[in-house]
């Protein structure tokens, strides 16, 4: 399930996605890449409220005690939240629901697919002037959003949670420990103030990395990560109030994507015009004077340049380059933290 966000860099259009329940689309190269849809995130059926959380569709599946067996495998229906099922005396015993509840009164606690317990605060279940925050319903909230912050530092989530975002709100749910860069499987795999982005420019492959969410530039870490990532709020509009960070990388060697994706320098289509990097995936194999059609057809520390692969390397040094070539800077000049980047010729 997919929530689109797109961004345009100069003449190349950047897409990124957010699924969250498994991971996003991503962008990075030079033409369009990534996955459209409009499921809402978090999508689960089965709906609690703490102690009395239901699993999702615990009914669906196996017709326990009357099915034979002779393996726990001839058993499963493949749901983790109506529990794993059992084989005993040769027939087929259901599993026990996992317990979805973080003690607080005025959540609405659920298992969603694979297996992912989240907790949506609810104000409509305080009395009239409070707001249902981490511990429980207050009059005054200690977190400025309700029902909580994306952009770290987060708050709004019991300890043990983080907050993700959900079509045009945000939702609490179990933290997982991944930071910014980490291979993750869904926005829980990733960190409080991170959430699940594929950075895979094909439909068929899934390159997925944990990404910052961000409000402005001074949330992002590192040179050419900047606040540009737009956040599709549902509805096939973008959110206002957050995006995410641009991942900091390096053309010349590759550090700071993953192994499967490379580094690509872009450039803002409007206001100032700034330069800037991101990682994407799959990586071409195109190197010195080869023919390109763009980035993605390059191999890793490569560009497209004039529809022929180019080797980045550094103008005040030539490092990247061969012994018998020099390194040309392009126009536009390419500054990126004071350091000029050009093309090995």
């Amino acid at each position: 399930m997919f929530v689109a966000r797109s961004i345009s860099f100069s003449s190349w259009s950047l897409i990124v996605a957010t699924m969250l329940a498994g991971c996003a689309t991503g962008g990075g190269g030079t033409t369009p890449g990534g996955r459209d849809g409009s499921s809402q995130a978090f999508d689960g059926s089965a709906q609690g409220t703490d102690a009395s959380t239901s699993s999702e569709d615990a009914s669906v599946g196996i017709d326990a005690g009357m099915v034979p067996c002779s393996t726990a495998e001839e058993c499963s229906d493949g749901a983790a939240c109506n529990g794993v099922e059992r084989c005993e005396l040769n027939r087929c015993m259901p599993g026990t629901p996992p317990s979805c509840d973080d003690g607080v009164a005025c959540t609405m606690d659920r298992c969603v697919e694979p297996g992912t317990c989240e907790y949506v605060p609810q104000d409509a279940m305080c009395p009239s002037g409070q707001t249902c925050g981490a511990t429980g319903c207050s009059a005054t909230s200690t977190c400025s959003e309700s029902p909580c912050r994306l952009v770290g530092p987060q708050c709004g989530c019991a300890t043990g949670q983080a907050c993700y975002h959900s079509g045009a709100t945000a939702l609490c749910a179990t933290a997982g420990g991944g930071t910014e860069g980490a291979s993750c499987t869904s926005p829980t795999s990733c960190a409080a103030g991170h959430t699940c982005i594929d950075y895979s420019r094909e439909a068929a492959i899934d390159l997925p990395m944990c990404t910052r969410y961000c409000a402005s530039d001074a949330d992002c870490s590192g040179i050419g990560s900047l606040c540009l990532g737009a956040i599709d709020d549902g509805s096939g509009g973008e959110r206002a109030d957050v995006r995410l960070c641009t991942r900091s990388c390096d053309p010349i060697d590759g550090t700071g994507c993953s192994p499967q994706t490379t580094c690509h320098v872009f450039r803002e289509s409007e206001g100032a015009m700034r330069f800037l990097t991101d990682c994407s995936g799959p990586i071409g194999g195109g190197r010195s004077y080869d023919l390109c059609g763009d980035d993605g057809d390059c191999a890793r520390n490569y560009a497209c340049v004039s529809g022929r692969c180019r080797r980045w390397c550094l103008v005040a040094t030539d490092e990247g380059c061969a012994f018998d070539e020099i390194c040309v800077s392009p126009s536009p000049t390419i500054i990126l933290g004071g350091v000029q980047y050009g093309f090995c010729a």
